[in-house]
């Protein structure tokens, strides 16, 4: 017997991006829903309030849409497109600078006035712009609350604005001791996911062995893929 309610709501991503998507024109495909799928999947029959950063044609501010029905979707880009959103009534699209937190605070204030519970960096990808993206949006995530980057490989790119093609440095030895520093490739979005390991140990960020943990816990931990960096906002 077929289930005629899993017909009408696929419940993965990955089934609703193959129905809404445009080949040529999707902004992510499907490994990346798919990875997508693995951190939404308990929270489908949520009233989630998502923020993307990053419209460009819709496509996935759609999928996200037809994905968490009891959600409130908020698409937010520098450049409005015109993307037709009549179909889905839970999602609206707002003009925003990614770096300016103005804007970003008064959207927030506007249509997530109870915080936000999910973040999807799919923006500009410089690491400086996303970095600065992270310091407004991160106060205004609810705990336990997910942070998403994407793209983070654009900083490996030759040409693109803030990256280089991958490069290596020689560490500084000191007379047999070891090298106080590893340095590492570090331009742009690279940059910005090594600046958010900090984050991922800021509890335990002290000046010595011995001096007490003084600092906050932000996050509970810190996911690492190749389609995009994943981030739980602490809950204590």
């Amino acid at each position: 017997m077929c289930d005629t309610a899993a017909m009408k709501h696929p419940t993965r991503l990955t089934d609703i991006a193959a129905r809404i998507g445009r080949p040529h024109h999707s902004t992510k495909d499907a490994p990346m829903y798919a990875l997508y799928d693995q951190y939404f999947a308990d929270l489908v029959d949520q009233p989630v309030t998502l923020l993307e950063l990053g419209v460009y044609t819709g496509e996935s501010l759609k999928v996200f849409a037809s994905f968490f029905e009891r959600g409130t979707l908020i698409g937010v880009d520098v450049e409005d497109r015109h993307v037709d959103l009549s179909d889905y009534p839970n999602a609206l699209f707002t003009l925003g600078d990614q770096r300016s937190a103005e804007q970003l605070d008064t959207i927030c204030a506007a249509h997530a006035p109870g915080g936000l519970d999910i973040v999807i960096d799919d923006a500009s990808h410089y690491g400086a712009w996303s970095w600065r993206s992270y310091e407004i949006l991160f106060p205004h995530l609810k705990r336990g609350g997910l942070y998403i980057v994407e793209d983070w490989a654009t900083g490996y790119w030759d040409d693109w604005l803030d990256g280089s093609r991958y490069q290596e440095f020689p560490a500084v030895p000191r007379d047999g001791e070891p090298p106080k520093r590893l340095p590492s490739h570090d331009f742009g979005m690279v940059g910005f996911v090594k600046r958010l390991v900090d984050e991922a140990v800021w509890h335990g960020i002290r000046p010595s062995i011995n001096a007490p943990c003084t600092q906050p816990r932000k996050l509970e931990w810190m996911h690492v893929h190749p389609e995009f960096v994943a981030l739980r906002k602490s809950r204590d």
